[in-house]
């Protein structure tokens, strides 16, 4: 529920979501002002190997970046291509480097981000 309330997207459905509850009455003034990355890292498969398993982890983790892209694609669409294959943090830290973001929107990576596979 917490990703509805501090997702940008979800700004239009605020009453709908949480006006009658008092976090609806009494917002924190953050509300709906982040982009919202979500990781589920219960779907990694393991592997046999420790490369295997560093794969399959790049693959969801640049997926889901890939995903917050298109999702977010209004303040995002001059973001530089994401490497699939490429180490989590390589990506990570490229995109927190991206400082033109349009006004009303919150960067979504605050700090660089390191030893990530």
């Amino acid at each position: 529920m917490l990703n509805y309330y501090y997702d940008l997207n979800q700004a239009g459905r605020f009453e709908e979501l949480f006006g009658e509850t008092w976090i609806g009455e009494n917002p924190t003034g953050a509300q709906n002002a982040y982009m919202i990355l979500y990781l589920n890292f219960s779907s990694v498969e393991v592997g046999s190997k420790v490369q295997e398993l560093e794969q399959n982890f790049r693959l969801i983790c640049n997926s889901r970046l890939s995903a917050l892209v298109r999702q977010y694609a209004p303040c995002l669409a001059a973001l530089p291509e994401l490497e699939r294959s490429a180490p989590v943090s390589n990506n990570m830290k490229q995109r927190s480097k991206f400082k033109a973001m349009p006004r009303g929107y919150a960067r979504s990576f605050p700090a660089p981000i390191s030893n990530v596979m």
